[in-house]
């Protein structure tokens, strides 16, 4: 056992290279948590500067006004009479959620616009979709556990830049909010990835979702000069042994951390994501993970509950009554409660499906995957046609109808 100092706060974990972690991570600051009366006052001004949005929208000042009740009757609906006591501020922008824009940022100008075309329709431009995972390749260094692309993992890639800039271009004709570029393992297609971000329009918001596969510093600041937004890191455990067996790799948990130092010395909004189990969901194991988060200066953890599909097919692998509830009770504490302030933020979409249903299957959030189809979302594949085809509208259509069958 070998002690790491993320932050110049010592945390015990298991190391079994030679040379020293601390050699590989240096201290970072931790992320500039707005809180108090200093987030008092960004909401405050944040606020106002809905009423902008709704002046663009409406000329009848009565739809000024229900068009607020919306938004604030739309936020309770998903977050309940929770208030939000902590926001993430990075390069000037303030960050609430993982899947939000930015505030002071145009790409969530146009995020509200098309959440009061749900209250009532405008002429302003609006998304049809708020989040796309884009597959960009089918290769991966990993055989991670849960992995939801196992059936063509490391298949022959047949898509190229063009084609992938014409699925792109489709997205934006309907209207996308932010674009997660996943895989496989994106950071194998650094030139496509810089293609594709030098052309992508301001309103839209772009995030990579990694293993953390070889992000180096340079890789990072080609990554940021060509517009990317921010960095999902998978981490599956604060332990490095725990996270290299989950992802059957000796260099997983190094390639995540050097990864995660890089991304944040860059200037990315950085985030983990953590598939979890019964053992990790343990009050005191959550605990520990969120305090390593703290201490490596990540903005966010999203939390993913295992499902039984991919590597899983087939499996027993649904978290316990009582891991959820931990979970969950965790996940209140550290957004809404007085005693974590200092903590990233945490984003849980299993406990959003349990009360307001599934965001994907062509509602909020869709799946395109590295040949051109139409996914529900990453997890759930069935298939509503190749997107190269056309027909992105109606196969949306088609697909919102029928919903997710699991939420």
């Amino acid at each position: 056992m070998r002690e790491i100092r993320i932050s110049n706060t010592p945390l015990v974990a298991e190391h079994t290279d030679a040379e020293p972690l601390t050699a590989r991570i240096p201290s970072v600051e931790a992320p500039e948590m707005v809180t108090g009366w200093a987030r008092f006052w960004v909401r405050l001004k944040f606020r106002a500067s809905l009423l902008g949005v709704l002046r663009h929208c409406y000329r009848n000042p009565l739809d000024w006004f229900r068009g607020i009740v919306y938004l604030a009757r739309r936020r309770r609906s998903i977050l309940g009479k929770h208030r939000v006591r902590k926001m993430v501020k990075v390069n000037g922008l303030y960050y609430m959620d993982l899947y939000i824009p930015g505030w002071k940022d145009a790409a969530l100008e146009r995020f509200v616009a098309t959440e009061l075309s749900r209250f009532k329709p405008h002429r302003q431009e609006v998304n049809r979709i708020n989040k796309v995972f884009l597959s960009v390749t089918k290769k991966c260094a990993l055989q991670c556990e849960h992995c939801s692309a196992w059936d063509t993992l490391n298949m022959k890639d047949t898509l190229g830049a063009d084609e992938f800039q014409k699925l792109l271009e489709e997205l934006y004709g309907v209207g996308v909010s932010q674009i997660y570029f996943t895989g496989g393992e994106p950071l194998l297609k650094l030139p496509l990835l810089e293609s594709l971000l030098s052309r992508m329009p301001e309103h839209v918001e772009s995030w990579v979702a990694t293993s953390g596969y070889q992000l180096t510093r340079d890789k990072a600041k080609r990554l940021k000069v060509a517009g990317l937004t921010g960095v999902l890191i998978s981490l599956d455990h604060y332990e490095e042994a725990r996270h290299n067996a989950f992802r059957n790799h000796k260099s997983a948990y190094s390639w995540a951390l050097e990864a995660t130092q890089n991304a944040l010395d860059a200037g990315f909004v950085v985030a983990f994501s953590v598939c979890l189990n019964d053992d990790l969901c343990r009050r005191e194991e959550l605990l520990k993970y969120m305090d390593f988060a703290r201490r490596c200066g990540v903005h966010f953890v999203q939390l993913l509950e295992p499902l039984a599909v991919g590597h899983y097919k087939d499996k027993q692998v649904s978290l316990a009554e009582a891991s959820i509830a931990s979970a969950e009770e965790l996940y209140l504490e550290m957004n809404y409660g007085a005693n974590y302030l200092e903590y990233p933020l945490i984003h849980y979409l299993g406990y959003y499906h349990r009360r307001v249903g599934c965001f994907a299957g062509g509602k909020q959030l869709i799946h395109i995957d590295a040949d051109g189809h139409l996914n529900s979302c990453p997890f759930c594949l069935a298939d509503y046609g190749n997107l190269l085809e056309g027909g992105l509208r109606e196969k949306l259509d088609v697909m919102s109808a029928k919903g997710c069958t699991r939420f």
